[in-house]
This record gives structure tokens, C-alpha cells and sequence, in this order.
């Protein structure tokens, strides 16, 4: 492909359900053998060699010297219904519904020509914040968007699609319809600036369906430009 070109790939391998681990080759998972979680391992394990192949192959290319590369999961790994498994592997002492949350988070590095740029940053995110970030870092004009830039986050709510969210302080349930403090993990009263965040969520989940349903981006793109 001509210069420059964008690529979208998506691995499988690491998948739910971690079902078919004779694939992935021999690694120990020691006492995990035969569980879920032990075969998440594995597949994470095969995913990784992998991903190191496919970035050797493209520096003995040149690509990766004139290429941002950046890798992401766009979901959790285990299950509910496997989370004892999941709370045994990293010794944690608590199972509340809150430390379950706290543990979906989900990787993403940025890989720079020349690890130009590097370093970590804890920000609490979203895949819609991706756009954003990358807007940022090319220098290019950011269109209407609901996401946010990850190195310019003043907001750090992450919403989700069944209308909880959660950020560095609180994290709202609404199936349960309850709020809790992060660093505590215990349940708290509602408050009125907890309202008002509740209210943001759900305002933006409706902004969100009504661009979708009604396929305004370019709507949005023609005022912009006006």
C-alpha cells in the first residue's frame, strides 16, 4: 500500500472461550492447569510471541521506523462467573462487585518510530478515547467526538453501555442502582455532584444513539466546516 496507509487487524487467538489450548504450545500454568483462567494464560502467552514476530517483521521491513503502532483490548477476558478464579490467580482478598471492576481494565501501548515518545500513563479510558489521542499526536483536527484525549484528560468518567460508569473516585452500578467509593469499595449515598454525573452518562449514551440511529456524522461534519 501507498504511503501513508491504515491497517486494522484484530487477533482471535486470545479469545473467549480458550477452549482449543493444544494450539497454543507448551507453557506451565502451573495450578491453574485445566482452568479457565490457565487457559487464558496460555492463549495470552501464544498472542504475545506472536505479536513480537509480526513487530521483528516489520522492523526488518523499514515499516516500523515510519509507523505508530497501537495495540488495545476492547473488552474483559473472564467471565462473572469465573471471577473466583480470576480473584485466586491475582491473590485477592476481597470478591466485591467493585474489585471485579477494578480488574477489567484492558491494555493498550503505543509504539512510536524510535520509541520517540514513551513512557506510562494511568488515566482512566475508554476505546472511544483512542480517536481523540491519536488526533493529538498527528497533529490533526479533531472532529466532533465524544471521546477524550488521554494526555489532556480533565474528565477521567469511562461510560458504559448499559449506563454505569466509573472514574478515579466512584464507580456507579445501574443495574443495582448504587454508588461506591473506589479506594474504600464500600457503597455510598448518592450526592449531588454524583447526580449530576449520572445525568452526563446518560445524556451522552443518548447523544451517541441519535447520531447512530440517524447517521449524522456528516451532519455534524457540514456544521463544523461552516
Amino acid at each position: 500500500m501507498q504511503s501513508p496507509y491504515y491497517a486494522f487487524l484484530i487477533t482471535l487467538t486470545s479469545h473467549f472461550p480458550f477452549d482449543d489450548v493444544n494450539k497454543y504450545g507448551d507453557f506451565d500454568t502451573g495450578d491453574f492447569e485445566d482452568t479457565l483462567v490457565g487457559n487464558y494464560i496460555k492463549a495470552i502467552h501464544y498472542t504475545d510471541e506472536q505479536l513480537g514476530m509480526f513487530l521483528d517483521e516489520l522492523d526488518k521491513e523499514g515499516i516500523l521506523k515510519n509507523s505508530v503502532v497501537i495495540l488495545y483490548g476492547d473488552h474483559h477476558a473472564i467471565p462473572k462467573d469465573k471471577q473466583l478464579q480470576l480473584f485466586k490467580y491475582l491473590n485477592k482478598s476481597s470478591h466485591s462487585d467493585v474489585e471485579r471492576e477494578k480488574l477489567q481494565k484492558v491494555p493498550m501501548f503505543i509504539h512510536f518510530p524510535d520509541e520517540s515518545i514513551k513512557g506510562v500513563s494511568s488515566v482512566y479510558a475508554g476505546q472511544m478515547d483512542i480517536y481523540s489521542t491519536v488526533c493529538n499526536l498527528f497533529d490533526l483536527p479533531e472532529k466532533e467526538m465524544l471521546g477524550k484525549d488521554l494526555f489532556n484528560a480533565e474528565n477521567q468518567s469511562v461510560i458504559f453501555r448499559n449506563a454505569s460508569f466509573i472514574n478515579k473516585n466512584y464507580y456507579y452500578s445501574f443495574q443495582d442502582d448504587a454508588y461506591y467509593d473506589i479506594n474504600a469499595g464500600n457503597k455510598i449515598t448518592k450526592n449531588d455532584i454524583l447526580k449530576a454525573e449520572k445525568e452526563n452518562v446518560l445524556n451522552q449514551l443518548e447523544y451517541s444513539d441519535y447520531i447512530l440511529k440517524h447517521n449524522l456524522i456528516k451532519k455534524l461534519d457540514s456544521y463544523e466546516n461552516k
